[in-house]
């Protein structure tokens, strides 16, 4: 192979390697929280713009004290406290963190919340690692008159919190119900579960990753709360490795000169 074959091949490999850093798109909207029970549905969004970017961090928002109402204006459930991390930086991680506090309406209420699905430029197989965490509190209130709480993954059977790559490859896996009884009715029964996946540090996902989204649903017992908190994190490349690599690739090429 001649010199300019070489610089070529050289070059080739770094775009290569380059191009498994590029910066994340995020569908809007950015977060979607839904709220469904014998009274209606009610929705809150909120776009990108409504987010504050910061270097490093990437976009995040947070919400509080949220009455869910119908389009009718008729009270649904109550989302107590939101705040979500969507982060595109190519220099460390592209994932997202999403927490949330809900309390459900006068009849058991439906909760779906999903944030804004992120694509980029195809992380390599060798390099896409990815890990996730779920944790779920569920709390039986005075308010609900009884002495039971249940969050229950929709649709019945499936896990509350979810999360793929490349659209519709599964990650990882959640809790299918969380649930607690309380003696006497409403003392406060408490049910707790969480995990992370894997447990330390990341797993390789074995096939080139464009895309991540992920989504948690259940159904909650009347007037009981639940506290929610989520992590899905993929391990990017450095650009300082990339450009050990790149530099090694130049060397490599210099001595076959």
């Amino acid at each position: 192979m001649d010199s300019r074959a070489m610089r070529a091949t050289a070059a080739l490999g770094v775009l290569l390697l380059l191009a498994t850093v590029a910066i994340a798109n995020i569908d809007e909207p950015a977060i979607q929280v839904v709220a469904t029970n014998g009274t209606g549905t009610a929705t809150f969004t909120r776009p990108l713009s409504a987010f504050t970017y910061t270097a490093g961090l990437g976009y995040t928002f947070s919400a509080y004290s949220m009455d869910l109402k119908t389009t009718g204006n008729q009270h649904v459930a109550w989302l107590t406290a939101l705040q979500v991390q969507l982060s595109d930086d190519p220099a460390s991680y592209a994932g997202m963190s999403v927490g949330f506090s809900v309390t459900a309406g006068n009849t058991d209420t439906t909760f779906t919340i999903t944030p804004g699905v992120l694509s980029f430029g195809p992380i390599s197989a060798p390099l896409a690692a990815a890990t996730m965490s779920w944790g779920f509190t569920c709390v039986d209130t005075a308010a609900s008159g009884d002495s039971h709480v249940l969050m229950r993954g929709v649709p019945t059977g499936d896990d509350i919190y979810k999360a793929w790559y490349n659209g519709t490859a599964p990650f990882g896996d959640s809790a299918i119900a969380l649930e607690a009884f309380s003696t006497p009715p409403g003392s406060g029964a408490v049910g707790n579960l969480g995990d992370t996946v894997p447990s330390d540090g990341y797993t390789s996902l074995g096939v080139p990753v464009g895309e991540i989204n992920t989504q948690t649903a259940f159904t909650l017992t009347h007037l009981d709360t639940a506290d929610v908190n989520t992590t899905y994190w993929l391990d990017l490349p450095e650009p300082s490795a990339l450009g050990l690599a790149a530099l090694g690739i130049a060397t490599l090429v210099r001595r076959r000169r």
